[in-house]
């Protein structure tokens, strides 16, 4: 007999704690071995991150689904446990799949029947599972899809590691939203920083996936957003910002893609799970139809070197109309779900996000050499095990550097060539003390360093000193960039 969710044995009244998630993980590898488990590393409270492999043919794609990194938007983590199971076989030939079904276990056990309570006056909340969920932070208080670029949680650094060790072309996030009322029984989007990769998500692959559901079950689904204002639809709506400590965007500044997949909280629990599980399923067919396609585009995505680099944007926006499927009037204002007629209504769609700063893209950063540990903890897939052999990769090959640091690993498909200079740097001894660590910057890591808080010096000061945050808000890092 094939091995049931919590969510299933409880008809959806209750969601999966983490002992659960793996207990379900057990059983099912001995019904079904077509995957096995890696482990990302263990939480900040000490619980195993499991991973699950599937496929792993060579030059199949690689996709990447994330759930529960908000502990209380519990339907990724449902839907994993059920694709384990009930996914047909034909997908592990033609693709790589890795699911996380709980990158959150910490605060995915905080259950709570106050955690998302249902609020439509405010909206606010979703309708069920009536046992309760976790919460939006983990054990230690942290949003993870708010750390991308400070890395505090380890949780974080976990993650980081993962990607730069599968280099997956597609991560899908699974998370769900409240706020506007509308029809939609899911929002998408994938990441604001302009890319090739990102224009394609968007442009091709999202829509497409869109239809696909719509003709199999009916359900609508549309990019992310919410309406501009909730008396007067006209006005429009938009999407959410374009910071890349947020997932999404992070990640397209690595050339990859990305897809963000929100589930409407106002309907009900199990249809929720139900509408994720399906257009997982349409994207990793879409996936297996245009394998050759998103490898190329993400190859390209990876190399590309802009320059400037956007540091500063607008608010979004407009990039046409768009139709959004809502209810009457009477039903919106009155914050009726499902309302009595189904409606719908055309308006501008604020999406489009264009630099109001740029900075030279850095050939290099020079910092103090006292500071370069909490420099390799913000590091993209830099391994938080100290016991990792100095110099090696994940994969065990040499790195470039001789500690285990600079070099060592893969980012997202480029070996990150990270010189060290431990030597005073030249015309620069009164900005920086002696020693100081010279980090050379590779293709997407360069565009994130670019994006984090920075100062420029005054005008008629080169080169510009930088300050990196250190992440705990009281301490900044001096940094000189170096621009060519």
């Amino acid at each position: 007999m094939k091995p049931l969710t919590t969510a299933e044995k409880t008809d959806y009244r209750q969601t999966s704690t983490h002992r659960e998630v793996l207990g379900f993980i057990e059983e099912l590898k001995a019904q079904r071995p077509v995957f096995r488990v890696e482990s990302m590393g263990r939480s900040a409270k000490g619980q195993e991150m499991p991973v699950l492999v599937f496929g792993e043919r060579p030059g199949t794609p690689v996709v990447l689904v994330l759930a529960n990194i908000h502990a209380g938007e519990v339907e990724g983590k449902e839907a994993l446990q059920m694709l384990a199971r009930d996914l047909p076989d034909k997908y592990f030939e033609k693709l790589t799949l890795l699911f996380v079904p709980d990158y959150n276990p910490d605060g995915n056990d905080l259950i709570d029947v106050k955690h998302r309570a249902l609020d439509l006056k405010n909206l606010e909340g979703q309708i069920g599972p009536e046992g309760g969920v976790g919460t939006r932070y983990t054990g230690e208080g942290i949003n993870l899809n708010r750390d991308y670029m400070k890395m505090e949680a380890v949780e974080s650094r976990h993650l980081a590691v993962l990607q730069a060790t599968w280099k997956p072309h597609v991560t899908i996030d699974s998370h769900t939203t409240d706020g506007s009322v509308h029809g939609f029984a899911l929002t998408y989007d994938t990441s604001h920083i302009p890319c090739g990769p990102a224009a394609y998500v968007h442009s091709k692959m999202l829509p497409d996936v869109s239809r696909r559901l719509e003709t199999r079950t009916k359900l609508k689904t549309f990019f992310y957003g919410n309406l501009v204002d909730e008396a007067d639809l006209s006005r429009g709506w938009a999407t959410y910002p374009h910071f890349p400590r947020y997932g999404s965007h992070y990640r397209g500044m690595s050339g990859r893609m990305d897809i963000l997949l929100e589930t409407y909280s106002y309907i009900p629990f199990k249809d929720r799970v139900f509408t994720t599980v399906e257009i997982l399923k349409d994207i990793f067919d879409y996936t297996i139809e245009h394998a050759s396609e998103i490898k190329r585009l993400c190859g390209e995505g990876e190399s590309a070197r802009p320059d400037p680099v956007g540091i500063g944007y607008g608010p979004p926006q407009s990039i046409g109309e768009c139709e959004i499927t809502a209810w009457d009037m009477e039903s919106q204002l009155a914050r009726r779900i499902p309302g009595r007629e189904v409606c719908s209504y055309r308006m501008p769609h604020f999406a489009k996000f264009v630099a109001s700063k740029e900075v030279s893209r850095p050939a290099a950063y020079l910092v103090p050499q006292e500071l370069v540990k909490i420099i390799e903890k913000q590091r993209p897939g830099r391994h938080p095990d100290p016991d990792r052999e100095p110099g090696r990769g994940l994969d065990g090959t040499p790195g470039d550097g001789g500690d285990g640091g600079p070099g060592a690993g893969t980012h997202h498909g480029t070996r990150r060539r990270c010189a060290r200079a431990d030597r005073p740097a030249a015309g620069h001894a009164g900005l920086l003390p002696a020693g100081a660590g010279e980090r050379r910057r590779p293709r997407a890591l360069g565009l994130l360093r670019c994006a984090a808080p920075a100062r420029c010096d005054p005008p008629g000061r080169p080169p510009p000193q930088h300050l990196i945050s250190s992440g705990n808000r009281r301490r900044s890092i001096p940094a000189i960039r170096i621009i060519k």
